[in-house]
C-alpha cells in the first residue's frame, strides 16, 4: 500500500524511522538536530518589555521563532522570521498565491493585452544602454550583435553599424489603489515607489531585487526608467531590447519618502527608522523591539481594509526562543507559543508533532520554499575518467522508474507534502495541457530498460554490470555515488535512495560534503567541476530555472570559470531552441505558454535531473488558530485569528 494514502496514525511508525534515519537498511545512522544562531539589532529602545504569560488576552497572537532577524529593511538579506513579520507589516504590494500573482495595493496588475503594457519601436543610438542578442546589457557600439525591432531569436540578430537603429522597448505603467495609507495617515504614493526604486538600484544596496515581487535582479538590472506621472502612477521602461517576461511585476515595494528622504543612502542603511521601525501600510506596526527578547506589533489605525474588521488582533508579539527543537515543540500552548515559526522547528516533521496533530492538540501547516529538490545526474563528466553511467537517457528514465518518489517523500514529509513527478507542483497552470512524460514508480519496467542497456545480471554480488554499454567498459559494477550537501535533510533522502535503487541491482554509496566545497568555481570542485556521478541539490522552481540548470550555454566549465548552473553536461539543441523561444515569450501571449510547455515537454522526457519534491518547512500552530489555510498562508497575517 502507498504511504502516501495512509491516515496520519498509520504514519506515525514509518516517521518515527525517517525522522531518525531510513528504516532500512539498520545500520543507518540518525540525523544530526540543526541548531539556529541568534542574532541581535544594533539598536532600538523598546517602548514596552513583553513576556511571555501562560494566560494572555484573546486578542495577543504569540509567536515564536528560533532566531531573531538583523533587522527589517526590505533590501536587506531576509530570515524566516524577518520575511513574516514583512508580511504583517507589509500587506503585499503583490502576493503569490496559487501559482500566481494578485495585485494588493495597486488596482490590478499590467497586461499587453488592457494595453497599461506595451512593446514599442525605440530609436537607440550610439552609446546608449541596450541589451545585446546574448542577453547582456551593454553599450551600443558599432560591431555588437543586437536584434531589431521585431526580432525575437538570434536567427535575426545583426550587427549594428552605427546612427539610428530601431529596437523592441518595454513600457509598463502600474496604477496604485488611493486608499492605501501609511501608518502616519499619509498617502502611499507613486513618489514612494520612485524613491524605492533609486534605493534599490544604488550599488551599496545588497539586495535590490528585494524589492520587486519576482526578485529578479535582471528586471532591476535592465530597468531604463522608473518615473511617477502622477501622484498614483509609476511607469517602469526596460532597457531596448529587454522583453521581461516579469513586466507584470515590476513595481518596486514603496519606501516612505517623506520620512526617509533627509537620509544620505549610507545613513538610511544604518537608520533605526529603516532598519528596526520601519514605516509602512500593512494590518500592523512595529512598536517596540527588546533585543534577543521580542518584537511587539500592533495594529495599525489607518490601515486600509480596516472596515473588513481586520486585523484581529490587539497585540502580536514575536518571541525569540532558541534553537532547542524538543522544548520548542513543548512550548506550544495557548498564550505562550500560539504559533511556532519553521526556524524553530526540526528540519524534518518529528514524532512527537505528529502525535500532537493526531491528538488533536496542534495543527501543522507547511511553509513551502520557492526551490525543488531534485538529483542531477553527470551526464558528460568533466574527467574522462570517470564512466558516463547516465549518458544515454534511458539509464536516466530507468532510475526514476527504479525510485518511489512518494514513499520517499512521505518518509520526510509524512503525507503534508506531495512528491514531484513532474518539473512544476501539481496545480501549476502551466501543465495544464502540456504533453509531459512521467517515470512513476516501476521497479519491473527500470531494470527492462536496464537490460536493454546492456546492464545485466550480476555476478552474484547483486550489482549489475555492463556489457556493451556505451562509453563504459565491460564488466563496470553499476555502483556509484551520490554527492550531496552535509544537510542533516539530504542524508536521510541519500538513504533511502540506497536502498531503493538496491532492488534493481544498482549500489549507491552517499557523500556528503560542505556546500562551499561542492561548488567552488574551480576544475576540482565534485559538483562544478563535474566529476560526480549522481547528485542531489536544490534550485529555484520555474521554466526559466529548468532552462539555467540545463542549458547548454549554461554548462559549467573552464571556459566559464566553472560557475556555470549546467552541472549535468546536458546538451539538446531542441532544448537550447525551446528556453530561447520562452526568454523572448511575454505573459498575456500564446507563445508565453506554448514555449514553456515546450521546454518542460523535452525536459520531462529526457530528464537531465529528477525533481523529488519542492523543499518545505512547517509551522507548528495551536488548533484555534485560524487564516493559515487561507490560499495566501503567511501573506494572509491580516486575517489570523484565534478561536475559542
Amino acid at each position: 500500500m502507498n504511504p502516501s494514502r495512509l491516515p496520519l496514525l498509520g504514519l506515525i511508525a514509518l516517521l518515527l524511522t525517517a525522522c531518525a534515519g531510513l528504516p532500512l537498511p539498520p545500520e543507518a545512522a540518525a540525523a544530526p538536530t540543526p541548531t539556529t544562531q541568534t542574532l541581535t539589532p544594533q539598536t532600538l529602545a523598546p517602548q514596552a518589555t513583553p513576556t511571555l504569560s501562560p494566560e494572555p488576552p484573546q486578542s495577543i497572537l504569540n509567536v515564536c521563532a528560533g532566531s531573531e532577524p538583523a533587522d527589517l529593511f526590505i533590501y536587506n538579506e531576509a530570515s524566516t522570521v524577518k520575511r513574516i513579520i514583512l508580511a504583517a507589516i507589509y500587506d503585499g504590494p503583490i502576493d503569490y498565491v496559487n501559482y500566481g500573482y494578485q495585485p494588493v495595493i495597486l488596482e490590478k496588475l499590467p497586461s499587453l493585452a488592457d494595453g497599461d503594457a506595451l512593446i514599442e519601436p525605440y530609436t537607440a543610438r550610439q552609446g546608449d544602454q541596450v541589451m545585446d542578442s546574448a542577453g547582456n546589457l551593454a553599450v551600443l557600439e558599432p560591431g555588437l550583435v543586437v536584434r531589431p525591432a521585431g526580432c525575437r531569436s538570434t536567427e535575426c540578430a545583426v550587427a549594428y553599424e552605427g546612427g539610428d537603429f530601431q529596437m523592441d522597448r518595454l513600457r509598463v505603467v502600474f496604477h496604485l489603489r488611493q486608499d492605501v495609507l501609511w501608518q502616519d495617515g499619509e498617502p502611499v504614493k507613486a513618489w514612494d515607489s520612485v524613491f524605492s526604486y533609486r534605493v534599490a538600484s544604488d550599488p551599496e544596496t545588497l539586495f535590490g531585487g528585494s524589492g520587486l515581487a519576482s526578485g529578479s535582479a535582471s528586471s532591476l538590472l535592465f530597468t531604463a526608467n522608473y518615473s511617477a506621472l502622477d501622484d498614483f502612477t509609476v511607469q517602469w521602461t526596460g532597457v531596448p531590447g529587454f522583453l521581461d517576461p516579469n513586466y507584470p511585476l515590476d513595481f518596486f515595494s514603496p519606501l516612505p519618502e517623506h520620512i526617509l528622504t533627509i537620509y544620505t543612502l549610507s545613513d538610511l542603511l544604518a537608520s533605526n527608522e529603516a532598519l528596526y521601525q520601519p514605516r509602512a501600510w500593512g494590518a500592523y506596526q512595529v512598536v517596540s523591539w527588546e533585543a534577543g527578547e521580542a518584537i511587539v506589533l500592533e495594529p495599525n489605525p489607518f490601515y486600509f481594509r480596516q472596515a473588513e474588521g481586520l486585523p484581529h488582533f490587539d497585540q502580536v508579539v514575536f518571541h525569540f526562543i532558541g534553537g532547542d527543537t524538543e522544548a520548542n515543540i513543548a512550548s506550544l500552548q495557548p498564550g505562550l507559543c500560539d504559533l511556532i515559526l519553521p526556524d524553530a522547528l526540526p528540519e524534518a516533521l518529528e514524532l512527537s508533532m505528529l502525535e500532537m496533530v493526531s491528538a488533536g492538540t496542534a495543527r501543522l501547516h507547511p511553509d513551502h520554499e520557492p526551490v525543488f529538490e531534485y538529483l542531477v545526474f553527470d551526464i558528460a563528466p568533466a574527467d574522462p575518467a570517470i564512466p558516463p553511467l547516465f549518458a544515454d537517457a534511458r539509464a536516466r528514465q530507468a532510475l526514476a522508474l527504479c525510485l518511489d518518489r512518494t514513499t520517499l517523500t512521505d518518509a520526510v514529509y509524512a503525507s503534508f507534502v506531495p512528491a514531484l513527478l513532474q518539473p512544476l507542483p501539481v496545480g501549476d497552470p502551466l501543465l495544464a495541457g502540456a504533453s509531459l512524460t512521467i517515470f512513476d514508480s516501476s521497479p519491473a519496467e527500470g531494470m527492462a530498460l536496464l537490460d536493454e542497456i546492456g546492464w545485466r545480471g550480476s555476478d552474484g554480488s547483486g550489482i549489475r554490470q555492463a556489457s556493451n554499454v556505451l562509453g563504459v567498459p565491460d564488466g563496470t559494477p553499476l555502483q556509484f555515488t551520490l554527492t550531496s550537501t552535509d544537510a542533516p535533510l539530504r542524508d536521510q533522502v541519500g538513504r533511502w535512495i540506497t536502498f531503493q535503487l538496491q532492488a534493481c541491482g544498482m549500489s549507491v554509496t552517499v557523500s556528503q560534503f560542505p556546500a562551499h566545497e561542492l561548488l567552488a568555481q574551480t576544475p576540482e570542485a565534485l559538483l562544478s567541476g563535474r566529476r560526480f556521478d549522481l547528485a542531489e541539490i536544490s534550485s529555484p522552481l520555474g521554466v526559466e530555472s529548468l532552462c539555467a540548470l540545463a542549458g547548454t550555454a549554461e554548462i559549467s566549465s573552464e571556459a566559464n570559470g566553472w560557475s556555470g548552473t549546467n552541472l549535468s553536461g546536458y546538451s539538446n539543441p531542441d532544448f537550447d531552441a525551446a528556453c530561447a523561444a520562452a526568454r523572448v515569450s511575454l505573459p498575456g501571449t500564446p507563445e508565453y505558454t506554448t514555449s514553456r510547455q515546450e521546454v518542460l515537454r523535452i525536459f520531462s522526457q529526457d530528464i537531465p535531473l529528477l525533481p523529488l519534491f519542492v523543499q518545505t518547512r512547517f509551522l507548528l500552530a495551536v488548533p484555534g488558530l485560524s487564516g493559515l489555510d487561507l490560499p495566501g498562508g503567511l501573506q494572509a497575517f491580516e486575517s489570523f485569528r484565534l478561536e475559542p
